[in-house]
C-alpha cells in the first residue's frame, strides 16, 4: 500500500522544485536587468562627467590662449595683429570667454584643475606672462594627462618642441 503514495509524493514534490527554480529563474533574470541598468546609467553619467570636463578644460585653454597670444602682440608692439584679435573678440566676449572657463573647470575640474586656474588668475591680475605661459603649459599637462592624449612620444619624454 505504500508504494501507492511514492509516485504521486515525487510528482508534487518534482512539480514543487520545477516552480521554486523557475521563480528563482524570474527573480535572477530582474535581478541581472537591474544591475544592467543601473550599470549603464553609471557609464552615461562617467561618460557625461568625461565631456564635461573635456569642454571645461577645452574653454580654459581658449581663453588662455586668446590672451597669451593678445599679450605677445602687446608686448612685440604688432598693432594690427592686436586689432585683429579685439575685433574676432572683443573685450566683452574675453571676459565672458573667461568667466566660462572659470566656472566650468571650478564645477567640473579636479583639483590640481582648479590649483592651476587659481594660478592662471593670480598671475592674470600681476599681467606676468611668464607666469601665465608657464601655468598655461601645465595646464595643457594635466589635461592630456586626464583625458588621456599622451602620446608615445609625450610619455617616454622624447618630444621635441
Amino acid at each position: 500500500m505504500a508504494w501507492e503514495w511514492v509516485a504521486p509524493t515525487v510528482t508534487g514534490a518534482a512539480a514543487m522544485s520545477g516552480m521554486f527554480f523557475t521563480w528563482l529563474t524570474g527573480r535572477q533574470s530582474r535581478l541581472q536587468v537591474e544591475r544592467m541598468a543601473r550599470r549603464t546609467e553609471e557609464s552615461a553619467a562617467r561618460d557625461r562627467l568625461a565631456q564635461e570636463r573635456r569642454d571645461a578644460y577645452f574653454a580654459a585653454l581658449r581663453s588662455a590662449a586668446v590672451t597669451l597670444e593678445r599679450m605677445r602682440f602687446q608686448r612685440k608692439g604688432e598693432h594690427a595683429k592686436l586689432a585683429e584679435i579685439d575685433q574676432t573678440w572683443p573685450r566683452g566676449t574675453r571676459s565672458e570667454m573667461a568667466m566660462d572657463a572659470v566656472i566650468a573647470v571650478e564645477t567640473y575640474g579636479t583639483l590640481q584643475a582648479r590649483l592651476l586656474l587659481r594660478k592662471w588668475m593670480h598671475a592674470a591680475a600681476d599681467d606676468d606672462e611668464q607666469r601665465l605661459r608657464a601655468t598655461r603649459d601645465a595646464m595643457v599637462d594635466l589635461v592630456r594627462r586626464e583625458l588621456g592624449a599622451q602620446f608615445p612620444a609625450d610619455i617616454d619624454g622624447s618630444s621635441k618642441e
